[in-house]
């Protein structure tokens, strides 16, 4: 397997494995903040409600900046294979590339 296509399926993976990750921690940030809400009182509730929310929101700028990053690597890719693929194959095959 071809360089270009391991990173291909590397940045689909980062593509669409991120966000779920982020949603993930998402959740538990959530999950924590409620458990505090139940567990403690007064100004104590509201700082580590505040921690917990902000470690929801984390996870999620996370899964998203991973996302992106695995999204630019697989367009990178994605052009570079498709040059690769016009230039040794039949200019007919790829050539919805020139459109």
């Amino acid at each position: 397997m071809s360089l270009i296509k391991k990173l291909l399926i590397l940045g689909l993976s980062f593509t669409f494995i991120s966000p779920i990750i982020g949603v993930g921690g998402t959740v538990v940030g959530m999950f924590n903040a409620f458990n505090t809400i139940e567990k403690l009182n007064g100004t104590d509730k509201a700082a580590a409600l505040a921690e917990s929310v902000s470690f929801a929101l984390y996870t999620t700028v996370a899964g998203f900046l991973f996302s992106i990053v695995g999204l630019t690597l697989l367009v990178i890719c994605l052009v570079k294979y498709l040059n690769e693929k016009k230039q040794t194959s039949d200019p007919w095959s790829v050539s919805f590339v020139d459109e």
